[in-house]
């Protein structure tokens, strides 16, 4: 539950809707909570029940002249729930000379407590007033068995009269604390408010959901980055004012190091082709000694150096941006190189293996370069294979070429960094660690790409795969 919160608040969607549940608990509460408490102080349920049992006896006397019959009262739905929670419940209607009553037995019994026709005399010098209330009288009554309520007006030239009495217990309806009436209310009064806070949040959700995809656009750009390749820029066309300056922010930050890589690669190329005259000189320099175990081993420092400059300026030349325009056939390439490392493979006591389940095979590149790269796997499997051992390579059907040895595995340590320049495992071994390095770049230039895998019992697998 706490993870579930925190990525809500990390996200701009959570964020809204967390606020807007926050500002929404806290509206509700001051104008519908709070109010509704206060007018619990002040509401009777019992009184509310008197007021349900003249709701259809009030439609009844102000009905239009001829509209009026004792069945309007007697199938009043409001009146029969009402008795039954109220076995004392009685009702006195009087219009003019007209009564209506609960029973036939049943008299008023507050109508000579008001003397009807001296109040409705006096009315009379209003009866040009329209609004009958203002010409009225009313009031609750109490008996022993129950609350009443009494009412007797003069409406133009209606003369009205009606009591109700005996109601001792209200109607489920006006029990607890949120009454159908109360519900009734709070819809009434704060529909409108949970329309426009529904319509803010609708309204505040597409602004966020629009901000999120032109985010989601920008990320798409920056994943699709390679990061061998400049002049690569996140998109700031779009975007909202307030990522803008972040993405801004982000491309100067690309276009330093996109900079400092050139400068880089610059002086590591020009310091590479630079060293190979001296090291020319100081070969031939070398040659001119006598022989001995001096010599020899010169000899061989030389020639670890001079591969070690060629490999830099080739790694240095397979990072610069090439378009391919001629196809190479990969199932040939890869038995050419099967046939000039065998030798090398034969002084390790190392055999080859090769499986096709296809004939040919072909991409845009160049071959010369992807020579290099299956070479370079096949003389890493070979280092790394004891006596005795197989290198298996293969190639299937959908052109997935796999590099196979026997030998102790790709240590957990170094698998993260293993096609990284200067990557040796272990770090005393042979070589200068570009081997793999200028794999990976190559494979990269021709669209493809490596991963190496460890076997559960031991060995390698390196496997290059191309899109499609």
């Amino acid at each position: 539950m706490l993870n579930y919160f925190t990525f809500s608040f990390r996200s701009m969607l959570g964020q809204m809707l967390s606020l807007t549940l926050i500002f929404l608990v806290v509206v509700l509460v001051a104008i519908v909570v709070i109010p509704i408490l206060k007018m619990q102080k002040d509401i009777d349920p019992i009184k509310q029940t008197v007021q349900y049992s003249l709701d259809d006896i009030r439609t009844f006397v102000f009905a239009p002249k001829g509209q009026e019959t004792a069945q309007n009262i007697k199938d009043s739905e409001r009146i029969k729930i009402v008795r039954a929670y109220n076995p004392d419940f009685q009702y006195y209607v009087k219009v003019n000379d007209d009564v209506y009553s609960s029973t036939e037995t049943s008299e008023a019994l507050w109508a000579k407590m008001f003397d009807l026709p001296n109040v409705t005399q006096m009315e009379r010098k209003l009866a040009d007033i329209e609004d009958c209330a203002n010409v009225s009288l009313r009031m609750y009554k109490k008996t022993a068995k129950g609350l009443g309520y009494v009412f007797s007006s003069l409406c133009g030239s209606k003369e009205i009269y009606y009591e109700v009495s005996g109601i001792a217990n209200p109607v489920p309806q006006f029990q607890g604390w949120l009454t159908s009436d109360l519900q009734s209310w709070l819809w009434r009064n704060s529909k409108t408010y949970v329309y426009l806070t529904l319509g803010v949040m609708v309204i505040a959700f597409l602004v966020v959901f629009i901000t999120t995809k032109s985010i989601r656009r920008v990320a798409k750009v920056a994943q699709s980055f390679d990061p061998d390749s400049i002049d690569h820029t996140l998109p700031e066309s779009g975007l909202p004012n307030e990522v803008l300056p972040l993405i801004q922010a982000i491309n100067q930050m690309i276009n330093k190091i996109d900079d400092s890589k050139e400068q880089q690669n610059f002086f590591l190329s020009t310091a590479a082709h630079e060293m190979r005259t001296p090291l020319a000189i100081l070969r031939t320099r070398i040659e001119e000694l006598s022989s001995g175990e001096v010599k020899e081993q010169l000899k061989q420092d030389i020639y670890r150096l001079t591969k070690l400059v060629n490999d830099l300026l080739k790694l240095m030349r397979i990072k610069t941006p090439e378009q391919f325009s001629k196809h190479i056939e990969i199932v040939e390439i890869i038995k050419t190189v099967i046939a000039e490392r065998a030798p090398n493979a034969l002084m390790n006591e190392v055999e080859l293996s090769f499986y096709s389940e296809i004939n040919s095979f072909e991409i845009l590149g160049d071959k010369g370069l992807f020579e290099v790269a299956i070479a370079n796997l096949i003389d890493n499997a070979v280092s790394f294979s004891p006596k005795g051992a197989e290198v298996s390579i293969s190639i299937d059907s959908k052109g997935t070429i796999t590099v196979i040895d026997q030998g102790q595995g790709i240590s957990p340590k170094v698998m993260p960094r293993l096609f990284e320049p200067f990557a040796k495992a272990p770090p005393n071994r042979d070589g200068h660690g570009l081997g793999l390095a200028i794999v990976k770049a190559i494979i990269n230039l021709h669209r493809g790409e490596i991963n190496a895998y460890n076997f559960p019992s031991s060995g390698a697998k390196f496997s290059i795969t191309f899109k499609e």
